[in-house]
Formats: structure tokens, sequence, C-alpha cells
């Protein structure tokens, strides 16, 4: 199999993983894009090759955004459980 097929494989399987939220499976793909990156400079010279590393380049910007997004999502949730223990604390001291 080509390394072009390989790449495009690759990069659906990190977009279906991003789509489904699959942090896990996010970071399983992410070390094995990484263990690859070796021979991937080998192979960069084909202007195949670039592009879909310009594609995977493109993903990961996509995917650190969304990463935020979720983050921050989280923090405002863990925040809010927090109000929450702290009205409910104030709640029983008070009954």
């Amino acid at each position: 199999m080509k390394i072009e097929q390989q790449l495009d494989g690759l990069l659906a399987r990190f977009q279906q993983a991003l789509a489904a939220d699959d942090w896990d499976q996010l970071s399983a793909l992410d070390q094995k894009l990484q263990q690859a990156i070796p021979k991937l400079r080998q192979a960069s010279e084909s202007a195949g090759v670039k592009q879909k590393l310009a594609q995977l380049n493109q993903f990961y910007s996509q995917m650190i955004a969304r990463g935020e997004d979720k983050k921050a999502e989280i923090k405002q949730q863990i925040q809010q459980q927090q109000t929450n223990n702290e009205g409910m604390q104030a709640y029983l001291q008070n009954r």
C-alpha cells in the first residue's frame, strides 16, 4: 500500500475519532503517527506525501482547537459543580 493511501486512512480514522469525541483513540492514532514520522521523512520528497502531511497538519490544528473547546467546557462544568456544592453546603448549614 502506498504511503499516501496509508496517510488517507489514518486521516480518516483521526476524523472519525474527533467526530466521536474519542480522545483515547485520538491519542492512540497520534502515537502511531509519531512512530511513523521517521519513515515519512524519508518519503516526504513525494508531492503526494507532502500533500497528505499538510492535510494531517491542518487536521491537527482542528483537533487542538476542539480540544481547547472541550477543555473550556469541562472547566465550566467543574466550576458549576463547585458552585452547586457550595450552595448545597450553605443550605445544609442554615436549615
